[in-house]
């Protein structure tokens, strides 16, 4: 980010990857950090359109890459910031309250247990 008078400049750096296995072609962990980190602001920000089922499914990865494996000693209600890993269009479309999103995307996490990577 820079300042140019008041108004901030914010700058993204992109670029096209499409691996067809991202476990084998990408292999150093930054580059797969920066795929992850692209291909959820796209699915959040709705510019790669992505099913209700399937932004469950990879909120629930990011929870997993976020927090490990679930523990419900640990994990409480409100942990989940819904908004910032589902997008607004499917939030909107399913009128779900917080604690129902949280439960679905639970449920999928419970699957991806010893998961590393």
């Amino acid at each position: 980010s820079g300042h140019y008078g008041r108004d901030p400049w914010r700058f993204r750096f992109k670029v096209k990857l499409y691996p067809e296995d991202v476990a084998y072609n990408i292999i150093q962990d930054v580059t797969l950090r920066l795929f992850y980190m692209e291909i959820k602001d796209l699915v959040i920000t709705d510019e790669v359109y992505c099913p209700p089922e399937t932004s469950v499914l990879l909120a629930s990865y990011c929870c997993q890459e976020k927090f490990g494996d679930f523990d419900p000693e640990i994990y409480h209600t409100s942990l989940l910031d819904i908004d910032g890993l589902l997008p607004v269009r499917v939030i909107q479309q399913h009128r779900l309250t917080h604690s129902q999103w949280e439960e679905k995307i639970v449920d999928c996490w419970l699957e991806h247990k010893d998961q590393l990577r």
